[in-house]
């Protein structure tokens, strides 16, 4: 995770990749909730709403994925829906919350090969 310091817009801290979801260049295809809020095992990574990338919020950066919090997606509790992206995923592994997400990722450092 980063320092509270170097906490950030993605689209401040990594222009082109907050870029690079939201160009008008790109025909990004509206993706329907019943696809969108897909948690967990069923989930597609590629359901991922290009429209948001450049206004989560960078949280962190492991084995070349970066860690993101998504404001326009909030629990009842308010928490934002957590992402982590990287250049092997198609889009997005996508989760409720930040607790969900470092789960998944403990998770799947943790399986054995």
């Amino acid at each position: 995770m980063l320092p509270l310091a170097g906490i950030d817009w993605l689209r401040d801290l990594d222009p082109h990749l907050a870029g690079m979801w939201s160009s008008p260049d790109e025909k990004l295809l509206s993706v329907p909730d019943e696809d969108y809020f897909v948690y967990g095992e069923g989930q597609d990574t590629v359901h991922l709403r290009g429209e948001y990338v450049p206004d989560t919020l960078q949280i962190g950066e492991y084995d070349a994925g970066t860690y993101l919090l998504n404001p326009h997606i909030k629990t009842s509790d308010g928490e934002w829906e957590a992402w982590y992206i990287a250049p092997w995923l198609p889009g997005a592994e996508r989760c409720r919350s930040f607790w969900d997400l470092t789960n998944s990722r403990l998770r799947k450092y943790t399986e054995a090969p």
